[in-house]
């Protein structure tokens, strides 16, 4: 990823067991981890459940402190993000 690339990963886990909440696109505001095997990447990572299906989003920023720009572009991003059909 370049240096200051923003990445935004949707995975549909395969595991029944899982039950999360409701889906909320909202990028929280402090990192969960750090991207593997980039050191300095803060990974933002959203879970919920939408269409009766599990849904992991990880936001990835290459910059150890996101500014509040790049911040601002990956919530929209996330925001735009359409799930259609069951």
């Amino acid at each position: 990823m370049p240096k200051n690339g923003i990445a935004v990963t949707v995975i549909f886990p395969n595991r029944s067991h899982l039950r999360y909440p409701p889906l909320k696109l909202i990028v929280p505001k402090t990192p969960s981890a750090t991207l593997e095997g980039v050191p300095g990447t803060p990974e933002y990572r959203i879970k919920g459940r939408v269409n009766g299906r599990d849904v992991l989003v990880f936001v990835a920023i290459r910059r150890a402190r996101p500014t509040r720009t790049q911040l601002a572009a990956a919530q929209r991003v996330v925001a735009g993000i359409r799930f259609v059909g069951p």
